[in-house]
């Protein structure tokens, strides 16, 4: 039996002003919030009953339907980082699926089972070839050996997701996910991953990020629209991501932005901006 765990508590700095109005968790990619694809791909699987840490933003977390699944949500009053882990109930009969919630790819959690108990290891952490500065995971053959925060080290980095015995759980003990399976001595394995991955770190990876999953999901170039969005027919609106509950009328133009929700916008030109109830940002592309 698998249950799964999404870290979703952290605040997401480089991703500001986004993270004023969400976490990202709840950034939608062509209109649907990453927690509601993410839950889908559970589903999918068969997994029903897991965990989300919260802290930033908790309410809109917990309070974000997900029909199908049974979740224990664990509110920290501290940020513990991947500690948290450690705090749920373990059991050696169980495996629990790991995920940050913060990056997008096709979970491949059937192969990652099968690596695991193949090889009798207590866990597998996805990795993949890396495509910008990101901490190397270093390696030996398929055994996970340690990471480094030069990222010219290797050429692997981890992708945000892992899979560990459950009773395992209990020796994360450190803040760093890869220093506690470096100190536990057991045998964790590394599987490559080379489907499609997207990091919504900062305000401009999250919008080509958008642009990337609405190409494969086979849509060209437009806009994504979220839940209780109105646009008359005076306003040119092109290629933007506009969140839920915004309206937009006159003679407004928003090009290549981002507008967060719960705004109603009745004039200007707007390009390239990320567009707030604080104000109005460039969105450096």
């Amino acid at each position: 039996m698998t249950d799964f765990f999404i870290l979703a508590g952290g605040f997401g700095k480089r991703a500001e002003p986004l993270t004023n109005s969400l976490p990202k968790p709840l950034f939608p990619l062509d209109g649907i919030p990453l927690l509601g694809i993410i839950a889908r791909q559970l589903t999918g699987f068969g997994l029903e009953r897991g965990f989300i840490n919260v802290h930033h933003l908790a309410p809109l977390i917990t309070n974000f339907p997900l029909p199908g699944l049974d979740i224990t949500y664990l509110e920290e009053e501290e940020l513990s980082g991947n500690r948290i882990l450690s705090t749920i109930s373990s059991d050696k009969d169980k495996y629990t699926l790991v995920i940050n919630g913060d990056t997008f790819l096709d979970i491949p959690y059937y192969k990652l089972f099968r690596e695991m108990d193949e090889n009798n290891s207590a866990g597998v952490i996805l990795v993949r070839k890396k495509d910008g500065p990101y901490s190397s995971i270093i390696t030996r053959g398929n055994d996970f050996l340690r990471r480094d925060k030069n990222p010219e080290v290797t050429d692997l980095m981890y992708t945000g997701v892992s899979i560990f015995r459950s009773d395992f759980l209990k020796e994360l003990s450190r803040e760093n996910l890869f220093d506690s399976l470096e100190a536990s001595g057991k045998s964790i394995r590394v599987l490559e991953y080379g489907g499609l991955w997207l990091d919504i770190g900062s305000p401009e990876n999250y919008f080509l990020s958008n642009e990337i999953f609405r190409e494969s999901e086979g849509k060209s170039s437009g806009n994504s629209v979220s839940e209780g969005v109105s646009i008359t027919q005076e306003a040119e609106v092109t290629n933007s991501i506009i969140w839920s509950d915004t309206k937009i009328s006159g003679d407004t133009v928003i090009r290549d932005s981002i507008v967060t929700g719960g705004l109603f916008i009745r004039s200007g030109t707007f390009i390239k901006k990320v567009i707030t109830m604080e104000g109005t940002f460039d969105l450096k592309m």
